[in-house]
Protein backbone atom coordinates (compact mmCIF):
# COMPACT_ATOMS: atom_id res chain seq x y z
CA UNK A 1 0.00 0.00 0.00
CA UNK A 2 1.62 2.89 -1.08
CA UNK A 3 0.99 6.44 0.38
CA UNK A 4 2.20 10.10 -0.65
CA UNK A 5 2.07 13.30 0.20
CA UNK A 6 1.56 16.68 -1.13
CA UNK A 7 3.10 19.78 -0.20
CA UNK A 8 1.75 22.95 -1.37
CA UNK A 9 3.83 26.23 -0.94
CA UNK A 10 2.14 29.46 -2.14
CA UNK A 11 4.62 30.57 -4.89
CA UNK A 12 8.46 31.55 -5.12
CA UNK A 13 9.93 32.68 -8.21
CA UNK A 14 12.62 30.48 -10.24
CA UNK A 15 16.12 32.26 -9.58
CA UNK A 16 17.32 36.00 -8.92
CA UNK A 17 16.84 37.27 -12.08
CA UNK A 18 14.15 40.24 -12.77
CA UNK A 19 12.79 38.19 -15.57
CA UNK A 20 12.20 35.30 -13.49
CA UNK A 21 10.70 38.06 -10.78
CA UNK A 22 8.62 39.71 -13.54
CA UNK A 23 6.95 36.17 -14.46
CA UNK A 24 6.28 35.14 -10.58
CA UNK A 25 4.55 38.35 -10.16
CA UNK A 26 2.42 38.18 -13.27
CA UNK A 27 1.28 34.87 -12.52
CA UNK A 28 0.80 35.16 -9.54
CA UNK A 29 -1.34 38.39 -10.13
CA UNK A 30 -3.42 37.08 -13.10
CA UNK A 31 -5.66 35.04 -10.64
CA UNK A 32 -9.11 36.36 -9.97
CA UNK A 33 -8.90 35.97 -6.45
CA UNK A 34 -5.71 37.45 -5.90
CA UNK A 35 -6.51 40.77 -8.14
CA UNK A 36 -10.72 41.34 -8.60
CA UNK A 37 -11.21 44.43 -10.82
CA UNK A 38 -12.30 44.82 -14.12
CA UNK A 39 -10.56 43.66 -16.82
CA UNK A 40 -8.74 46.81 -18.54
CA UNK A 41 -7.34 48.09 -15.07
CA UNK A 42 -6.21 44.42 -14.21
CA UNK A 43 -3.84 44.49 -17.50
CA UNK A 44 -2.60 47.96 -16.80
CA UNK A 45 -1.74 46.79 -12.97
CA UNK A 46 -0.46 43.34 -13.80
CA UNK A 47 1.81 44.38 -16.75
CA UNK A 48 2.88 47.74 -15.95
CA UNK A 49 2.31 49.38 -12.73
CA UNK A 50 3.25 46.85 -10.28
CA UNK A 51 6.09 45.24 -12.48
CA UNK A 52 7.65 48.74 -12.11
CA UNK A 53 7.34 49.17 -8.24
CA UNK A 54 7.61 45.97 -6.79
CA UNK A 55 9.83 43.69 -9.25
CA UNK A 56 12.65 46.12 -9.11
CA UNK A 57 12.38 46.05 -5.49
CA UNK A 58 12.05 42.70 -4.61
CA UNK A 59 14.57 41.98 -7.51
CA UNK A 60 16.60 44.12 -4.94
CA UNK A 61 15.82 42.41 -1.92
CA UNK A 62 16.10 38.75 -3.66
CA UNK A 63 19.98 39.85 -4.66
CA UNK A 64 20.94 39.97 -1.33
CA UNK A 65 19.43 37.05 0.52
CA UNK A 66 19.45 34.42 -2.21
CA UNK A 67 21.97 32.66 -4.19
CA UNK A 68 22.38 32.81 -8.09
CA UNK A 69 20.73 29.53 -8.71
CA UNK A 70 18.13 29.12 -6.62
CA UNK A 71 15.73 31.60 -4.72
CA UNK A 72 15.92 31.30 -0.75
CA UNK A 73 12.02 29.39 -0.39
CA UNK A 74 12.34 27.52 -3.30
CA UNK A 75 15.87 26.28 -1.82
CA UNK A 76 14.06 25.58 1.56
CA UNK A 77 11.68 24.32 0.23
CA UNK A 78 13.55 21.91 -1.87
CA UNK A 79 15.63 20.87 1.09
CA UNK A 80 12.17 19.63 3.49
CA UNK A 81 10.60 17.83 0.37
CA UNK A 82 14.48 16.15 0.35
CA UNK A 83 14.35 15.44 4.19
CA UNK A 84 10.99 14.05 4.10
CA UNK A 85 11.54 12.05 1.46
CA UNK A 86 14.41 10.35 2.89
CA UNK A 87 13.28 10.18 6.16
CA UNK A 88 9.90 8.02 5.16
CA UNK A 89 11.75 5.95 2.22
CA UNK A 90 10.50 5.08 -0.71
CA UNK A 91 7.14 3.26 -0.11
CA UNK A 92 6.13 7.18 0.61
CA UNK A 93 6.59 9.82 -2.08
CA UNK A 94 6.42 13.38 -1.45
CA UNK A 95 5.44 15.56 -3.69
CA UNK A 96 6.16 19.23 -4.36
CA UNK A 97 3.43 21.46 -5.70
CA UNK A 98 3.20 25.53 -5.87
CA UNK A 99 0.09 27.07 -6.08
CA UNK A 100 1.15 29.54 -9.00
CA UNK A 101 4.58 29.07 -10.06
CA UNK A 102 6.76 25.00 -11.54
CA UNK A 103 6.01 22.96 -10.78
CA UNK A 104 1.96 23.98 -11.06
CA UNK A 105 -0.14 22.01 -8.60
CA UNK A 106 -3.27 21.67 -10.99
CA UNK A 107 -0.33 19.53 -13.36
CA UNK A 108 0.94 17.78 -10.53
CA UNK A 109 -2.61 16.84 -9.02
CA UNK A 110 -3.26 15.03 -12.84
CA UNK A 111 0.41 12.93 -12.32
CA UNK A 112 -0.72 12.25 -9.07
CA UNK A 113 -4.35 11.10 -9.77
CA UNK A 114 -2.82 8.82 -11.97
CA UNK A 115 -0.42 7.23 -9.61
CA UNK A 116 -3.58 5.71 -7.69
CA UNK A 117 -1.94 5.94 -3.94
CA UNK A 118 -4.18 4.23 -1.18
CA UNK A 119 -3.68 7.42 0.73
CA UNK A 120 -2.91 11.26 -0.50
CA UNK A 121 -1.69 13.81 2.31
CA UNK A 122 -2.11 17.23 1.60
CA UNK A 123 0.14 19.88 3.51
CA UNK A 124 -0.33 23.49 2.82
CA UNK A 125 2.66 25.80 4.05
CA UNK A 126 1.06 28.74 3.62
CA UNK A 127 2.66 31.56 5.94
CA UNK A 128 -0.74 32.98 6.96
CA UNK A 129 -4.64 32.42 6.20
CA UNK A 130 -5.63 34.56 3.63
CA UNK A 131 -8.96 34.13 1.76
CA UNK A 132 -6.90 34.45 -1.73
CA UNK A 133 -4.32 31.51 -1.27
CA UNK A 134 -7.19 29.25 0.37
CA UNK A 135 -9.57 30.22 -2.04
CA UNK A 136 -7.30 29.61 -5.20
CA UNK A 137 -6.14 26.56 -3.72
CA UNK A 138 -9.67 24.96 -3.42
CA UNK A 139 -10.84 26.40 -6.72
CA UNK A 140 -7.72 23.57 -7.89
Amino acid sequence: MKAASLVINFCTNDDTGIISVQRYFREFLVDVIVVDVNAILKYLLVNFIIPLIKCFECFNWYKGVCSENCSFPRYYFNEMIKKNQERYGKDFYVYKGFLYHNPILRHLLVKIEKKLYAQLIVLPLYLKYASSSIGSTAKI
